[in-house]
Formats: C-alpha cells, structure tokens, sequence
C-alpha cells in the first residue's frame, strides 16, 4: 500500500498535549484520588480468564499490547501511563481488569468493547525473565497505580506458540542471551495470535494513537529513508494475510530480527502493510539525525527548550531508543515527561463504573 498524505499528521492530531512549553512549566502531580485507590483493591483476572477472553475478541483494532522482562520501574511505566492519559484526554474509553473478572462470558465483554470502542491494554510478562515477581503480587508502586486499567498477562512462548507455525520453538524465541531477540519474536507471535497495536516500553506517547488505528488496518513505519522497518510500533490486524505472511517469513528465515527479516523492508513488505509518517512518533529520522543522533538527550539535563520544542513539539509519540541503562536526570526531557503524563493521568483517570 502506497503511502499518502493521510500519514501525514494533520494539524487536528498535533494539538492534544499543546507545545512543548508544557513540558517546561509543569506542576506538581495531585496526590492519588480516593477513588483510584478503591479500584486497585479490585480483584485482577486469572491468566485463564485474560487469555481466554484475548482468543475471543474478533475486532483487534483496540487491543494495544507492550512487553517486558525483568522488572518493571520507572521508565517502563511512562509508556503504559502516558498512553493511558492521551487516550483519556482525547476521550476514550479503557477496559478495566475488574470488568474481565466480573464479565458473565467472554462474548459479553467482547460485544462491550465493540459497541463502545473500548481500549484494552496489555501488558506481556515474560514467564522465564521477570514474571516471578508478579506472580507473588510484588508489584512495583508505579506499576500498581495502573493496574486498574491494564492487563498483566505471562508471555511463556512455549505455551503460546502451541498450534502457531512457531510451534517448533525457534532458539532465538527462547534464548534468554539477546532479549531483544526474545522481544523480536514474542511480537510477531502476540499479533498474530491476538492482532492490535504493539508499542515497545521506550516510547512516550503525546497524542491519543486511535486516529492512527482508524487509518489503516495494518502498518508499521520506515527507518527514516532507509529501506527497513522498525517494529518498534505497528498494528497488525488478527487473522489477515499481513500476519499470516509476517509469522510465515520468520518461520522460513529463522529470524525476526528487524534488520535481517524480509518482511521488515520496504521493498519486500507485505503489499497491505501501510507506512506511517516515522516524523510523528520517532524524531531522530529526520534529516539532521541519521547515523549522527544520540538518544542520550532525552535522560539528560543538557537541552534548550528549543531544542526540546523542535524533537518533541506536535509528535504522537517519541522512540527513545533502549536507554535503559542511562540515569535519569532531574530536568530531563524524560523527567518533564513524566511529570507531565502524570499530571494528565489523575486528572482523566475515570471512577469505577
């Protein structure tokens, strides 16, 4: 599929959040609501119901998934909150875990979500790195705070794969050396199980993404002017023949490796695979950037508001590229972030139904 000028974020989808002076004047994010408190004593799903009620949902376009492993802080929490209040602030509405628990069966959640176009988050665990924790409740405070509002399900690719054209459990599917390589292949067996949108943990998110959803039923966006696709974010639509192809060609290549699969060029991709504007939620592509960008910026204490203005101002969302390892700053872009996203998020979160 061509791309076109739709892809090019019109002027109604760059005002959500404001410029990027907000960022630079932020307040002091309110205490936790009484209300939210009482939702997080609400009881979670079993893993049984979660994966149970994914299987059966049949319009994909509003299920969002992200995935970790190890343990979950800080930085891996601005994703999902941050993606939360965009999609509350632009008036959308997010699936509660309480309602998966109380649901009488799956085809009545699911007949809820349709008729009201409801978000569902998810959040995949990964069963050998990180899920041990989260099985003793030992959540992290941040992450606790979400929960009302988002799935944690275990990822055991084995289990998984079962009936897939994964079955045969490719090494690199379950090695635990690379886990960007693990990371690689849970996507491409997520979306094709479930479909929906896959956003990886270093993202921020400005702008509600449901506009892009409404776009197109499967894309992904380019490296810039290079030829290869970043899988970082990409919605995948659950049955159609781009998952098919996409599980089919890992299979055959014995990769899902962005940078080796062909599926993942755009002289090969699959013809149904739109490309979105990378602009929009992934700045370094631009071009001043390429080969000559340091994704360091964004934890440091170091940059003009004008130059925060022109990397951050009107996006949908910012990549920052796998800086796990690097100190957050006081200050910082991400530090501004944060506090902007929290503020957003207790003054959007909705009460229990």
């Amino acid at each position: 599929m061509a791309r076109h000028s739709c892809w090019v974020v019109g002027a109604a989808m760059l005002l959500s959040l404001g410029t990027v002076l907000t960022f630079l004047t932020l307040a002091q994010a309110p205490q936790l609501p009484a209300a939210m408190q009482e939702q997080q004593q609400q009881p979670l799903p079993t893993q049984e119901v979660i994966l149970r009620t994914l299987a059966s949902v049949n319009s994909t376009r509003w299920l969002m998934h992200t995935y970790w492993f190890g343990g979950v802080g800080r930085k891996q929490t601005l994703a999902l909150r941050s993606m939360l209040a965009t999609l509350w602030e632009a008036g959308e509405s997010v699936v509660m875990s309480h309602d998966i628990s109380l649901a009488p069966n799956e085809s009545e959640l699911v007949q809820l979500q349709q008729r009201r176009k409801r978000v569902w988050l998810v959040l995949w665990v990964d069963s050998e790195i990180g899920w041990q924790n989260l099985e003793t409740q030992s959540f992290d405070p941040m992450l606790r705070e979400l929960l009302p509002w988002v799935s944690v399900v275990k990822y055991d690719p084995r289990a998984l794969s079962v009936g897939t054209p994964l079955s045969g459990v490719p090494p690199g599917m379950v090695q635990t050396k690379r886990l960007d390589f693990r990371a690689d292949y849970a996507r491409i067996l997520i979306l094709y199980l479930f479909g929906g949108l896959w956003y990886d943990m270093d993202f921020v998110f400005f702008q509600s993404v449901v506009p892009l959803l409404e776009e197109a039923p499967n894309f992904a966006y380019p490296y810039g002017s290079t030829a290869r696709i970043n899988n970082a974010f990409m919605h995948i639509t659950k049955g159609s023949s781009v998952a098919e192809d996409l599980i089919t060609r890992c299979v055959r290549e014995a990769s899902a490796y962005p940078h080796s699969l062909s599926a993942y060029t755009q002289t090969k991709k699959h013809k149904d695979l739109a490309l979105i504007e990378s602009l929009s939620i992934d700045y370094c592509w631009t071009r001043d950037c390429n080969g000559r960008f340091s994704f360091a910026w964004f934890m440091q204490n170091r940059t003009p508001a004008e130059v925060i203005e022109e990397r951050l101002g009107g996006r949908i969302a910012y990549h920052w590229h796998n800086k796990w390892n690097l100190a957050i700053e006081p200050g910082s872009a991400f530090d501004k972030c944060e506090r902007k996203s929290a503020v957003l998020f207790r003054e959007h979160a909705p009460v229990v139904e």
